[in-house]
């Protein structure tokens, strides 16, 4: 059975919360649109979170806060960093709650996130959108971030293996970015995933990109 209540939560204030027996989703209405936890019943917040950012007086910095966010690709300093520090509205019906950005004043772009959780189960369906309010088309990517857990482990999965004699052409591509350095002990890699172990102690920001995983990442529960 899905049922969604409106909480006071202390590091976020007020939040809807969306949750069945097995799952439950925080969702919060003064920023976002934004999902801040995720959580299996009895298990810890599947992403990070950083709670004291919100407390910056100054809302035209933005701050990643943590979670699960859209953004606009390709990545830009100005346009992706947009401060998403106001109220969002969010709509709930049937159990299928929608969340909707006010209109950006700096790109005139809107963002919004449908979610919906598996009546039993932990399966979570989030659909993406991004409405364009110019008069002018923009060619831009939806682009969906999960902070990784402090200490968490973000898994991809490779094309199955295969021999050879059978497989004589590339099936995946790896992008690397300037400042990708493989060679640190967060990086693992293997016969059938690929992962990153977050770990507070690396300084130097990590990104690393995958042409083919089979349509999954994964954040292992904690």
């Amino acid at each position: 059975m899905i049922k969604t209540n409106e909480i006071h939560d202390q590091d976020w204030g007020r939040c809807l919360q969306l949750q069945n027996e097995q799952a439950s989703l925080t969702i919060p209405f003064d920023f976002g649109p934004r999902v801040v936890r995720y959580q299996q019943s009895g298990r810890a917040n599947l992403f990070g979170e950083f709670p004291a950012q919100r407390s910056d007086p100054d809302k035209s910095k933005w701050h990643s806060c943590g979670g699960h966010r859209l953004w606009h690709g390709p990545e830009d300093i100005v346009r992706s960093y947009l401060p998403d520090n106001e109220p969002v509205r969010i709509e709930v019906s049937n159990g299928i709650v929608l969340v909707r950005q006010n209109i950006e004043s700096a790109t005139q772009l809107q963002k919004e996130m449908e979610l919906h959780l598996n009546v039993s189960g932990t399966h979570v369906r989030v659909i993406h959108r991004i409405h364009n309010h110019t008069l002018f088309e923009i060619r831009l990517a939806l682009w969906a971030i999960s902070v990784i857990a402090v200490r968490g482990r973000a898994v991809l999965p490779l094309p199955k293996r295969g021999a050879h004699s059978e497989n004589l052409l590339a099936q995946t591509s790896l992008n690397l970015w300037a400042y990708t350095d493989l060679s640190l002990p967060n990086w693992q890699f293997g016969q059938k995933y690929i992962s990153f172990k977050q770990d507070p102690g690396t300084e130097r920001a990590q990104k690393f990109g995958i042409s083919r995983s089979g349509g999954l990442a994964g954040l292992p529960a904690r």
